[in-house]
């Protein structure tokens, strides 16, 4: 067969139209799922659709009215599951209190989270009984450097009273030393519903401060719009594709950098998808809650299904009805492609962080 030939005119791309492919074509590759002969074969449901050893993390809420949906009060449990230990969901610690937006570190053998009413960042090794005090403040995302290959979490000090939407200068702090510690933002006020690092720490998404999603240069420092809404999150990857969570709970709306194209993503399907329905059949859903990326750009934590009114809209309702879902993008990130229920109890489940072993690989 005689080789296809291009006329001048068909291969005069324009520099946006190669940045704009190059982004797809290396997205879509560190998207793809594990072949057939590399997937896990454990009968774990969560081992089987990520195709490695995951752990998920989160707060249960046990108290009667279930809509401590920010994690404000200590009525609530740390919960923990973890596919390869065949012990399913269960309490990493025993004792009820303030755990607030629990992060895996990047090898998944350690858990952070907030004290809110110690005002304090607290670390616990997965399986132990004891956590340690690691810093004031609240904690907003975990992070590992690849040249010095040393694990940091970003930690925020609080303006306002307690319950207080708003924090500022941003730092992050060496796990294994807390004496090490190192500016990342201080420009603005930033909001707690999610905050995230590229992997090589150079650019960070999150609201600064709500409703303003934003992605961050972090050297020199610098904000770029992405749109108003809640749970900006950042890929784990460096492409610094982002999303902002929409005011109806729907959609995230996705960014690409530099200008590149946007495009919504439904993820109101995914309690449907988790029940084995096909994204039509699964068809328009509830409202769901708490989307964070994954350290696999290809998946991302959330919680719902959100059905009932509560003092200032459906997400404020809370409700026992609402689980712990893990959810798989399609290799464009256009759909929501599969998705997975971690959490099956009679409880409110909320803050969801996940750790899939081949992340970053």
């Amino acid at each position: 067969m005689a080789p296809t030939r291009f006329s001048r005119s068909e291969t005069n791309f324009s520099p946006r139209q190669v940045r704009i492919a190059g982004w797809m074509l290396a997205v879509v590759c560190l998207v793809s799922p594990p072949s057939a002969s590399a997937q896990d074969k454990s009968a774990d449901q969560l081992a089987r659709f990520t195709g490695a050893r995951t752990r998920i993390v989160w707060v249960q809420d046990t108290s009667r009215s279930a809509q401590d949906v920010q994690a404000q009060g200590t009525e609530l449990l740390l919960m923990g599951y973890d596919s390869h230990d065949g012990r399913g969901e269960r309490q990493l610690l025993q004792a009820m209190s303030s755990y607030a937006r629990p992060l895996l570190s990047s090898d998944g053998r350690r858990v952070i989270y907030t004290d809110r009413t110690g005002g304090r960042v607290m670390l616990l090794d997965w399986g132990k009984a004891r956590p340690r005090v690691l810093a004031r403040g609240a904690a907003f995302c975990s992070w590992h450097d690849p040249e010095t290959k040393t694990d940091w979490v970003v930690i925020g000090q609080r303006v306002g009273p307690a319950g207080s939407y708003f924090y500022r200068n941003l730092v992050r702090i060496r796990l294994d030393d807390a004496s090490d510690s190192k500016p990342v933002w201080s420009t603005t006020r930033v909001s707690p519903d999610n905050f995230q690092l590229s992997r090589n720490g150079r650019f960070a998404a999150g609201v600064f401060p709500w409703p303003n999603g934003g992605l961050v240069g972090l050297d020199p420092p610098s904000l770029s719009h992405l749109g108003k809404g809640c749970w900006a999150s950042l890929a784990p990857d460096n492409s610094r594709l982002a999303w902002v969570f929409d005011g109806p709970h729907r959609h995230l709306r996705l960014s690409t950098p530099d200008n590149g194209p946007k495009w919504k993503v439904a993820v109101e399907g995914v309690t449907g998808l988790a029940r084995g329905h096909s994204r039509t059949a699964a068809g328009r859903g509830s409202e769901m809650f708490h989307p964070r990326w994954s350290n696999h750009v290809g998946y991302l934590a959330l919680s719902g299904p959100y059905t009932q009114k509560g003092p200032i809209n459906v997400i404020s309702g809370g409700g026992p009805q609402v689980e712990i879902y893990l959810a798989r993008f399609s290799k464009d990130f256009r759909t929501i492609a599969a998705a997975v229920q971690v959490s099956k109890n009679s409880r409110a489940d909320f803050f969801p962080d996940a750790w899939i072993a081949n992340g970053t690989s």
